[in-house]
């Protein structure tokens, strides 16, 4: 499945869009902000199974842009949907 098709189906499911929604920004904790060099950040909060005793690692994304953050996380949303 194409990354457009994916989007075009994902905006006529509301009910889907919505859930999935909630999951990746809230859940996986995405924040967007600009750092001091100017840089977009994007932070998600991951599992690790490398490591038992330590069981979420914070995973740092840096981007130029933030048109960039808003095209991985929604193709981080259709890689990861249930079709």
């Amino acid at each position: 499945m194409s990354f457009k098709t994916c989007l075009f189906q994902n905006f006529y499911n509301t009910a889907g869009l919505l859930n999935m929604t909630i999951h990746y920004f809230l859940m996986l904790s995405f924040l967007t902000y600009m750092d001091s060099n100017r840089h977009t950040i994007a932070r998600k909060i991951v599992n690790t199974k490398n490591n038992p005793n330590k069981q979420k690692v914070n995973q740092v994304i840096y981007f130029k842009q933030t048109k960039d953050v808003i095209n991985a996380i929604l193709r981080h949303i259709c890689t990861n949907s249930r079709n």
